[in-house]
């Protein structure tokens, strides 16, 4: 037996081995842990964090410049200096350069003189940044569907706007509560300074947990829940801060990188920085998604399918819950919702609903809710079946579909209408009731 067959060997333990309690809850996490770095030497996450590495060049500085505006207005902007250095500090004596560096930019930045379109320029690429990691969080919850178009904006721009003033809160609160004299007093006590003292060394990681957990619940375009989110901000953070003071004694002891790279070295560190900081972003958002979806945590990569009768069920069972939100005159369902009720995975619903948008029966509001595009009810089932075939064959035909081929699928189509006859789509409804 060699090395290969020993591990396979001891990792199918994870899946074929069963255990009750603490063992139960230790061979979930192990899965876990297995799935998470499986997904990492796939090659997709790190992909996509490089991709951000770039993004994040581009549309630094008009964040911030944004940023410095709206801190401007409220008479804090003083403090950006320091949140900077603070967020480049593994840098080491580099993180003063580039900080100094960015401000400089963020300074020349006048937005009073750069016109409608130079605002406009601004603020697209602050939202395509945030477009791009929402696209990254979408790619690992298995949504290839983004937000429409003018939730996208109204949403991102609500970040954009309440993160400064959220950094402002905090800010003047701290300071506040250092003046008070009835904190002065309290501090005087040797217990409470200790409690205080601790407190301060805990407040990095509740406040970069608490920042990953809001992204993680925020960002997909589906709902995450609280634990998972918080789990995935819980190890995000920890590895941040792990990551931040590995990376600090790394810079330290790299002062032959300077002798080889001369001024080209701070750039270097910034771009592995900004990678690790994003994959460890990507790392806690894949953890959350198999919090929330166990079902993924499986030995070999899931990759969801759907057979011929598989997937008919699935149009059916999709039209009709859509069909009878809206006869009862409720509200419409998004995806996220319609892969909860139908019980199929996401990345088997998604491209389904964009199959049933694409061939004009569903459509979506601006909120991100699915109604009929049609009068469904009255349509047979065989015909909406047909419609979604229909669609399908017209594409391949693009590709080379041989003529005997295309026959014999217009054969099946008229097989099943033959079998299910004029049963409607309501009709089908009212015989489960």
């Amino acid at each position: 037996m060699n090395i290969k067959e020993y591990w396979d060997g001891r990792l199918n333990l994870l899946w074929t081995y069963s255990a009750q309690g603490w063992r139960r809850q230790a061979l979930q996490a192990g899965r876990l842990v297995f799935c998470t770095i499986r997904e990492l030497t796939a090659g997709e996450l790190t992909l996509r964090a490089m991709s951000l590495v770039y993004t994040t060049l581009l549309s630094l500085v008009p964040l911030l410049a944004l940023a410095f505006s709206i801190m401007k207005g409220l008479g804090v902007h003083n403090r950006v200096e320091p949140m900077i250095a603070a967020l480049l500090e593994p840098l080491g004596p580099s993180a003063g350069e580039i900080t100094t560096t960015v401000i400089g930019f963020v300074d020349n930045i006048k937005i009073g003189v750069l016109g409608s379109i130079g605002i406009a320029l601004l603020f697209y690429t602050v939202l395509a940044m945030i477009q791009k990691v929402e696209s990254a969080f979408n790619f690992i919850w298995k949504i290839p569907r983004q937000r429409p178009l003018t939730q996208r904006i109204s949403e991102y721009l609500v970040v954009l706007l309440l993160g400064p003033l959220a950094i402002t809160l905090v800010i003047g609160t701290t300071a506040s509560l250092s003046s008070n004299r009835l904190v002065e007093n309290l501090l005087s006590s040797e217990l409470v300074s200790q409690s205080v003292y601790l407190a301060g060394l805990l407040l990095p990681y509740v406040v970069i947990v608490s920042i990953f957990t809001f992204v993680f619940m925020f960002i997909p375009n589906t709902r995450v829940r609280l634990l998972p989110a918080f789990v995935g901000g819980l190890v995000s953070g920890l590895l941040w801060q792990s990551a931040a003071w590995g990376f600090a004694n790394f810079v330290a002891g790299s002062s032959g990188y300077n002798a080889i790279y001369s001024s080209f070295a701070i750039l270097i560190l910034l771009l592995i920085w900004l990678y690790l900081g994003w994959l460890i972003l990507l790392t806690g958002c894949q953890i959350a998604f198999f919090l929330q979806h166990p079902e993924y945590l499986t030995r070999v990569r899931r990759h969801a399918e759907a057979s011929g009768a598989t997937r008919d069920m699935l149009i059916l069972t999709l039209l009709g819950l859509v069909q009878a939100r809206f006869s009862d005159a409720q509200s419409g369902l998004n995806p996220a919702e319609l892969a909860r009720r139908s019980g199929a995975p996401p990345d088997l619903v998604n491209p389904m609903i964009n199959n049933l948008l694409a061939c004009g029966l569903l459509a979506e509001t601006a909120d991100g809710a699915l109604l009929p595009r049609v009068d469904m009810g009255r349509m047979a089932l065989a015909e909406l079946l047909n419609r979604v075939d229909a669609r399908s064959v017209v594409h391949r035909q693009g590709g080379g579909v041989h003529e005997r081929a295309r026959d014999l699928a217009e054969q099946l189509a008229q097989a099943r209408t033959a079998v299910l006859g004029e049963l409607t789509l309501n009709e089908w409804l009212e015989t489960g009731n």
